[in-house]
């Protein structure tokens, strides 16, 4: 049985995610599936060490705003 609540609340998500400016909103849905675990999952984008590191650090602030649940 699913939880009308669990798919509610994902459903928040999925909404707060597409709200998100790009890049942030490609790379949150990617973390949110499972295919990016950390920044160096950017880098393997070909993204430079620096603004991956960048990127993954905003999306985190994110995550503690509530915006993006991990």
């Amino acid at each position: 049985i699913v939880d009308t609540r669990d798919e509610i609340a994902e459903m928040e998500i999925i909404d707060g995610i597409r709200k998100l400016p790009p890049p942030f909103n490609d790379i949150a849905l990617l973390a949110l599936n499972g295919e990016i675990e950390a920044y160096l999952g950017l880098r393997s984008w070909g993204i430079p060490n620096i603004l991956a590191a960048k990127l993954w650090s905003v999306l985190q602030e994110l995550i503690k705003k509530n915006i993006f649940l991990s």
